[in-house]
């Protein structure tokens, strides 16, 4: 958040596992209330998405969050737009969070037709990145590939790594201060 605010960031993304089940809400609340709106005071909008760890946890907290400054994408396990204008350019971000603790499924397979208009494109996910078989929304790098607007921000992998894939696009693990 300090840095956020000290280099007058316009956006602030959150892949998931940001709260953890066993501190759940009361331990979790007041600081990500408090940070959020720090941000939101500074006029820094805050997107996230829920993991697996935060599933439950994370959407009950945004309840009481102002919503202007703060926004929680797919709940549910459902892909959901938003775009972020920042001046003349639009940021078009395209969201999913976990429903439960466990997803064997991969959450691409449902990835919506996105929005043309957006001048860039981020979508946020959280998951385990081309491990075959994962309970935690596995996720295909190739498939990603496909998708050829779009960069990705995942979360799930605790240790920053940024991947590069076709059109010049990046995928990142940005870590997680939540080992």
């Amino acid at each position: 958040v300090k840095e956020a605010v000290e280099r007058s960031v316009d956006l602030v993304l959150l892949s998931g596992d940001i709260v953890d089940r066993r501190n759940c809400y009361f331990e979790s609340y007041m600081p990500l209330q408090t940070g959020i709106d720090r941000l939101a005071k500074n006029g820094i909008t805050t997107i996230a998405v829920a993991g697996n760890h935060d599933f439950n946890v994370l959407p009950k907290l945004t309840k009481k969050i102002d919503g202007e400054y703060f926004r929680l994408l797919g709940i549910g396990g459902v892909w959901e737009e938003f775009e972020f204008r920042c001046g003349s350019e639009t940021l078009g971000l395209t969201g999913w969070s976990f429903p439960q603790s466990r997803v064997e499924i991969s959450p691409l397979d449902s990835f919506p037709d996105t929005s043309s208009s957006c001048d860039y494109h981020i979508a946020m996910v959280h998951g385990d990145l081309n491990v075959t078989g994962s309970k935690y929304a596995p996720l295909s790098l190739r498939k990603m590939e496909e998708l050829e607007r779009h960069n990705w921000l995942l979360g799930h992998v605790h240790k920053p790594e940024l991947k590069s894939i076709k059109h010049d696009r990046w995928v990142l693990y940005p870590g997680s201060p939540q080992a």
